[in-house]
């Protein structure tokens, strides 16, 4: 039973022969609905049984999740995450004997035994295998399914330090595993393969040219299906949408989408520049610090995105591209890294009333 006051169990394990009690510690409590944090690639993750409804919900409550949402299924490794999809293909399989284990998250139609709790009536499931052996020895000895999700909050929207994860999520958790290796600072990418092609919702430390590699042709990318009636993420409630380019051209795209799509279900974040004229009046309006206070606007932003995904009214966040070269160009590259779509309005296809004029794909 976990309180204000609770503190969970710390468990350093040091050397995974040596340690062995304390991973199955670790596998016990979440065996018996226990919240158990251990670091991934992408940072520390928290993590439940997949097929305990009631520690989802703890789940949920505690990193303020929608109840709706889906989640990620972890495994140890790629023959119990394929065993989670419904009669994988070839190009599944080629995926995942090449970047599993890895920091890609792949998309399938999932397979009949998945709980209901973790798609959430979605044809399709997530499913990740960690390159941490840490993460792995752990999954590895939990028999049954488990989901995890990245330990972020809006103050800490990049990866958690250690003080700030216990600060933050402590209280909800029944562990917390810590080993020689200190967790993973990557982005994962996304990868949808459950359509007539592949397509690359997220990109993250995998970018579409080490893929394209693999799957024989480019994956799609948001910019490749512009304003699509709906996102392929496996979380599909919340849309992501860069608009970069002219301050007139954004604001009259922006005002577009808004009113063609989000209508009020939408956040527009913007920059002071920006946040007259056109947009003054419209709803889920929101002014970002100035640019030139960088540090401020990069904590912020990320922060502003990670708390609207979690709110049930939010279906679409728009966002305001900055310069891609200069002070701005980090912060850009990490912006479009976790955009669902990202529109340039100086694209040579945008026709300057809206909407962008379809492009033939690379070949």
């Amino acid at each position: 039973m976990t309180g204000s006051d609770h503190k969970p169990v710390l468990l350093s394990v040091l050397s995974l022969s040596r340690n062995g009690d304390l991973l199955r510690r670790a596998a016990n409590l979440l065996r018996r609905g226990g919240l158990v944090a251990f670091p991934a690639d992408c940072g520390y993750v928290l993590a439940a049984r997949a097929d305990d409804a009631k520690s989802l919900g703890h789940l949920a409550g505690l990193t303020g999740r929608s109840s709706r949402r889906p989640w990620t299924l972890y495994a140890a490794d790629p023959d119990q995450a394929l065993s989670y999809l419904d009669a994988p293909s070839q190009t599944v399989q080629r995926v995942a004997e090449v970047f599993w284990p890895g920091p890609l998250t792949l998309l399938s139609r999932r397979a009949q035994g998945v709980p209901e709790a973790v798609h959430r009536g979605l044809l399709k499931v997530a499913v990740h295998v960690p390159s941490h052996r840490l993460a792995r020895a752990l999954l590895e000895l939990c028999r049954y399914p488990v989901v995890a999700v990245q330990a972020r909050t809006p103050r800490h929207p990049a990866t958690m330090e250690r003080e700030a994860l216990l600060e933050s999520f402590g209280p909800g958790l029944e562990a917390l595993v810590e080993g020689r290796d200190p967790p993973g600072n990557l982005e994962l990418s996304v990868l949808d393969l459950g359509g007539t092609a592949p397509r690359l919702v997220r990109q993250g430390f995998l970018g579409s040219q080490e893929l394209e590699r693999v799957l024989g042709c480019p994956p799609i990318l948001s910019s490749d299906l512009p304003t699509p009636e709906q996102f392929t993420r496996f979380s599909p409630e919340v849309h992501l949408v860069v608009v970069e380019g002219e301050p007139d051209r954004v604001a009259r795209r922006m005002k577009f989408q808004l009113e063609t799509r989000g209508g009020r279900n939408s956040a527009l974040l913007v920059t002071p520049a920006l946040a007259g004229g056109l947009l003054a009046d419209l709803p889920g309006l929101e002014v970002l610090p100035d640019p030139e206070c960088l540090e401020d606007l990069t904590g912020h932003l990320f922060g502003r995105i990670h708390h609207l995904e979690t709110q049930d009214s939010v279906r679409m966040i728009l966002v305001q591209g900055l310069p891609r070269e200069g002070p701005t160009a980090e912060l850009m590259e990490r912006l479009t890294r976790v955009a669902h779509q990202v529109i340039n309005t100086e694209d040579p296809g945008y026709d300057g009333q809206g909407a962008l004029q379809p492009r033939a794909r690379r070949r």
